[in-house]
């Protein structure tokens, strides 16, 4: 049992926000770390290319 579900059981609200934010969240963290790791990527292929 991790910390968050200890919390959500002592605070049933915060089940209920991080069940309306899971989705969200998840689409906002995975484009927080993509762009950057493309970006990354990209930049030494752009460079060999100029």
């Amino acid at each position: 049992m991790n910390f968050g579900d200890w919390y959500a059981n002592r605070e049933p609200r915060y089940k209920e926000w991080r069940d309306r934010w899971r989705g969200r969240l998840n689409v906002e963290n995975t484009l927080l770390y993509l762009i950057p790791a493309i970006i990354m990527a990209a930049a030494p292929v752009i460079s060999q290319v100029n």
